[in-house]
């Protein structure tokens, strides 16, 4: 991913939950494949940093879970 841009206040919220939720998953599985696909890791840090920015700043974005740094669920 290079970068997400939703709308603060958008017209289909249920598409733009389900558009944050996708991009959540990937968050949280991406970096197991990262070797077979030559991706580079995110550090979590800016992961959190981006989840923070959906929940203050998009209407209606989904309560999405952390991330450990291993990428798994807490």
């Amino acid at each position: 991913m290079s970068f997400i841009l939703v709308y603060a206040e958008p017209p289909d919220p249920g598409a733009t939950a389900e558009a944050l939720k996708f991009f959540d998953w990937a968050y949280n599985n991406v970096p197991r494949w990262r070797p077979e696909l030559d991706y580079v890791p995110l550090p979590p840090s800016l992961i959190q940093q981006v989840r923070t920015t959906w929940q203050k700043e998009v209407k209606g974005a989904p309560g999405l879970a952390s991330a450990a740094a291993d990428g798994k669920r807490m």
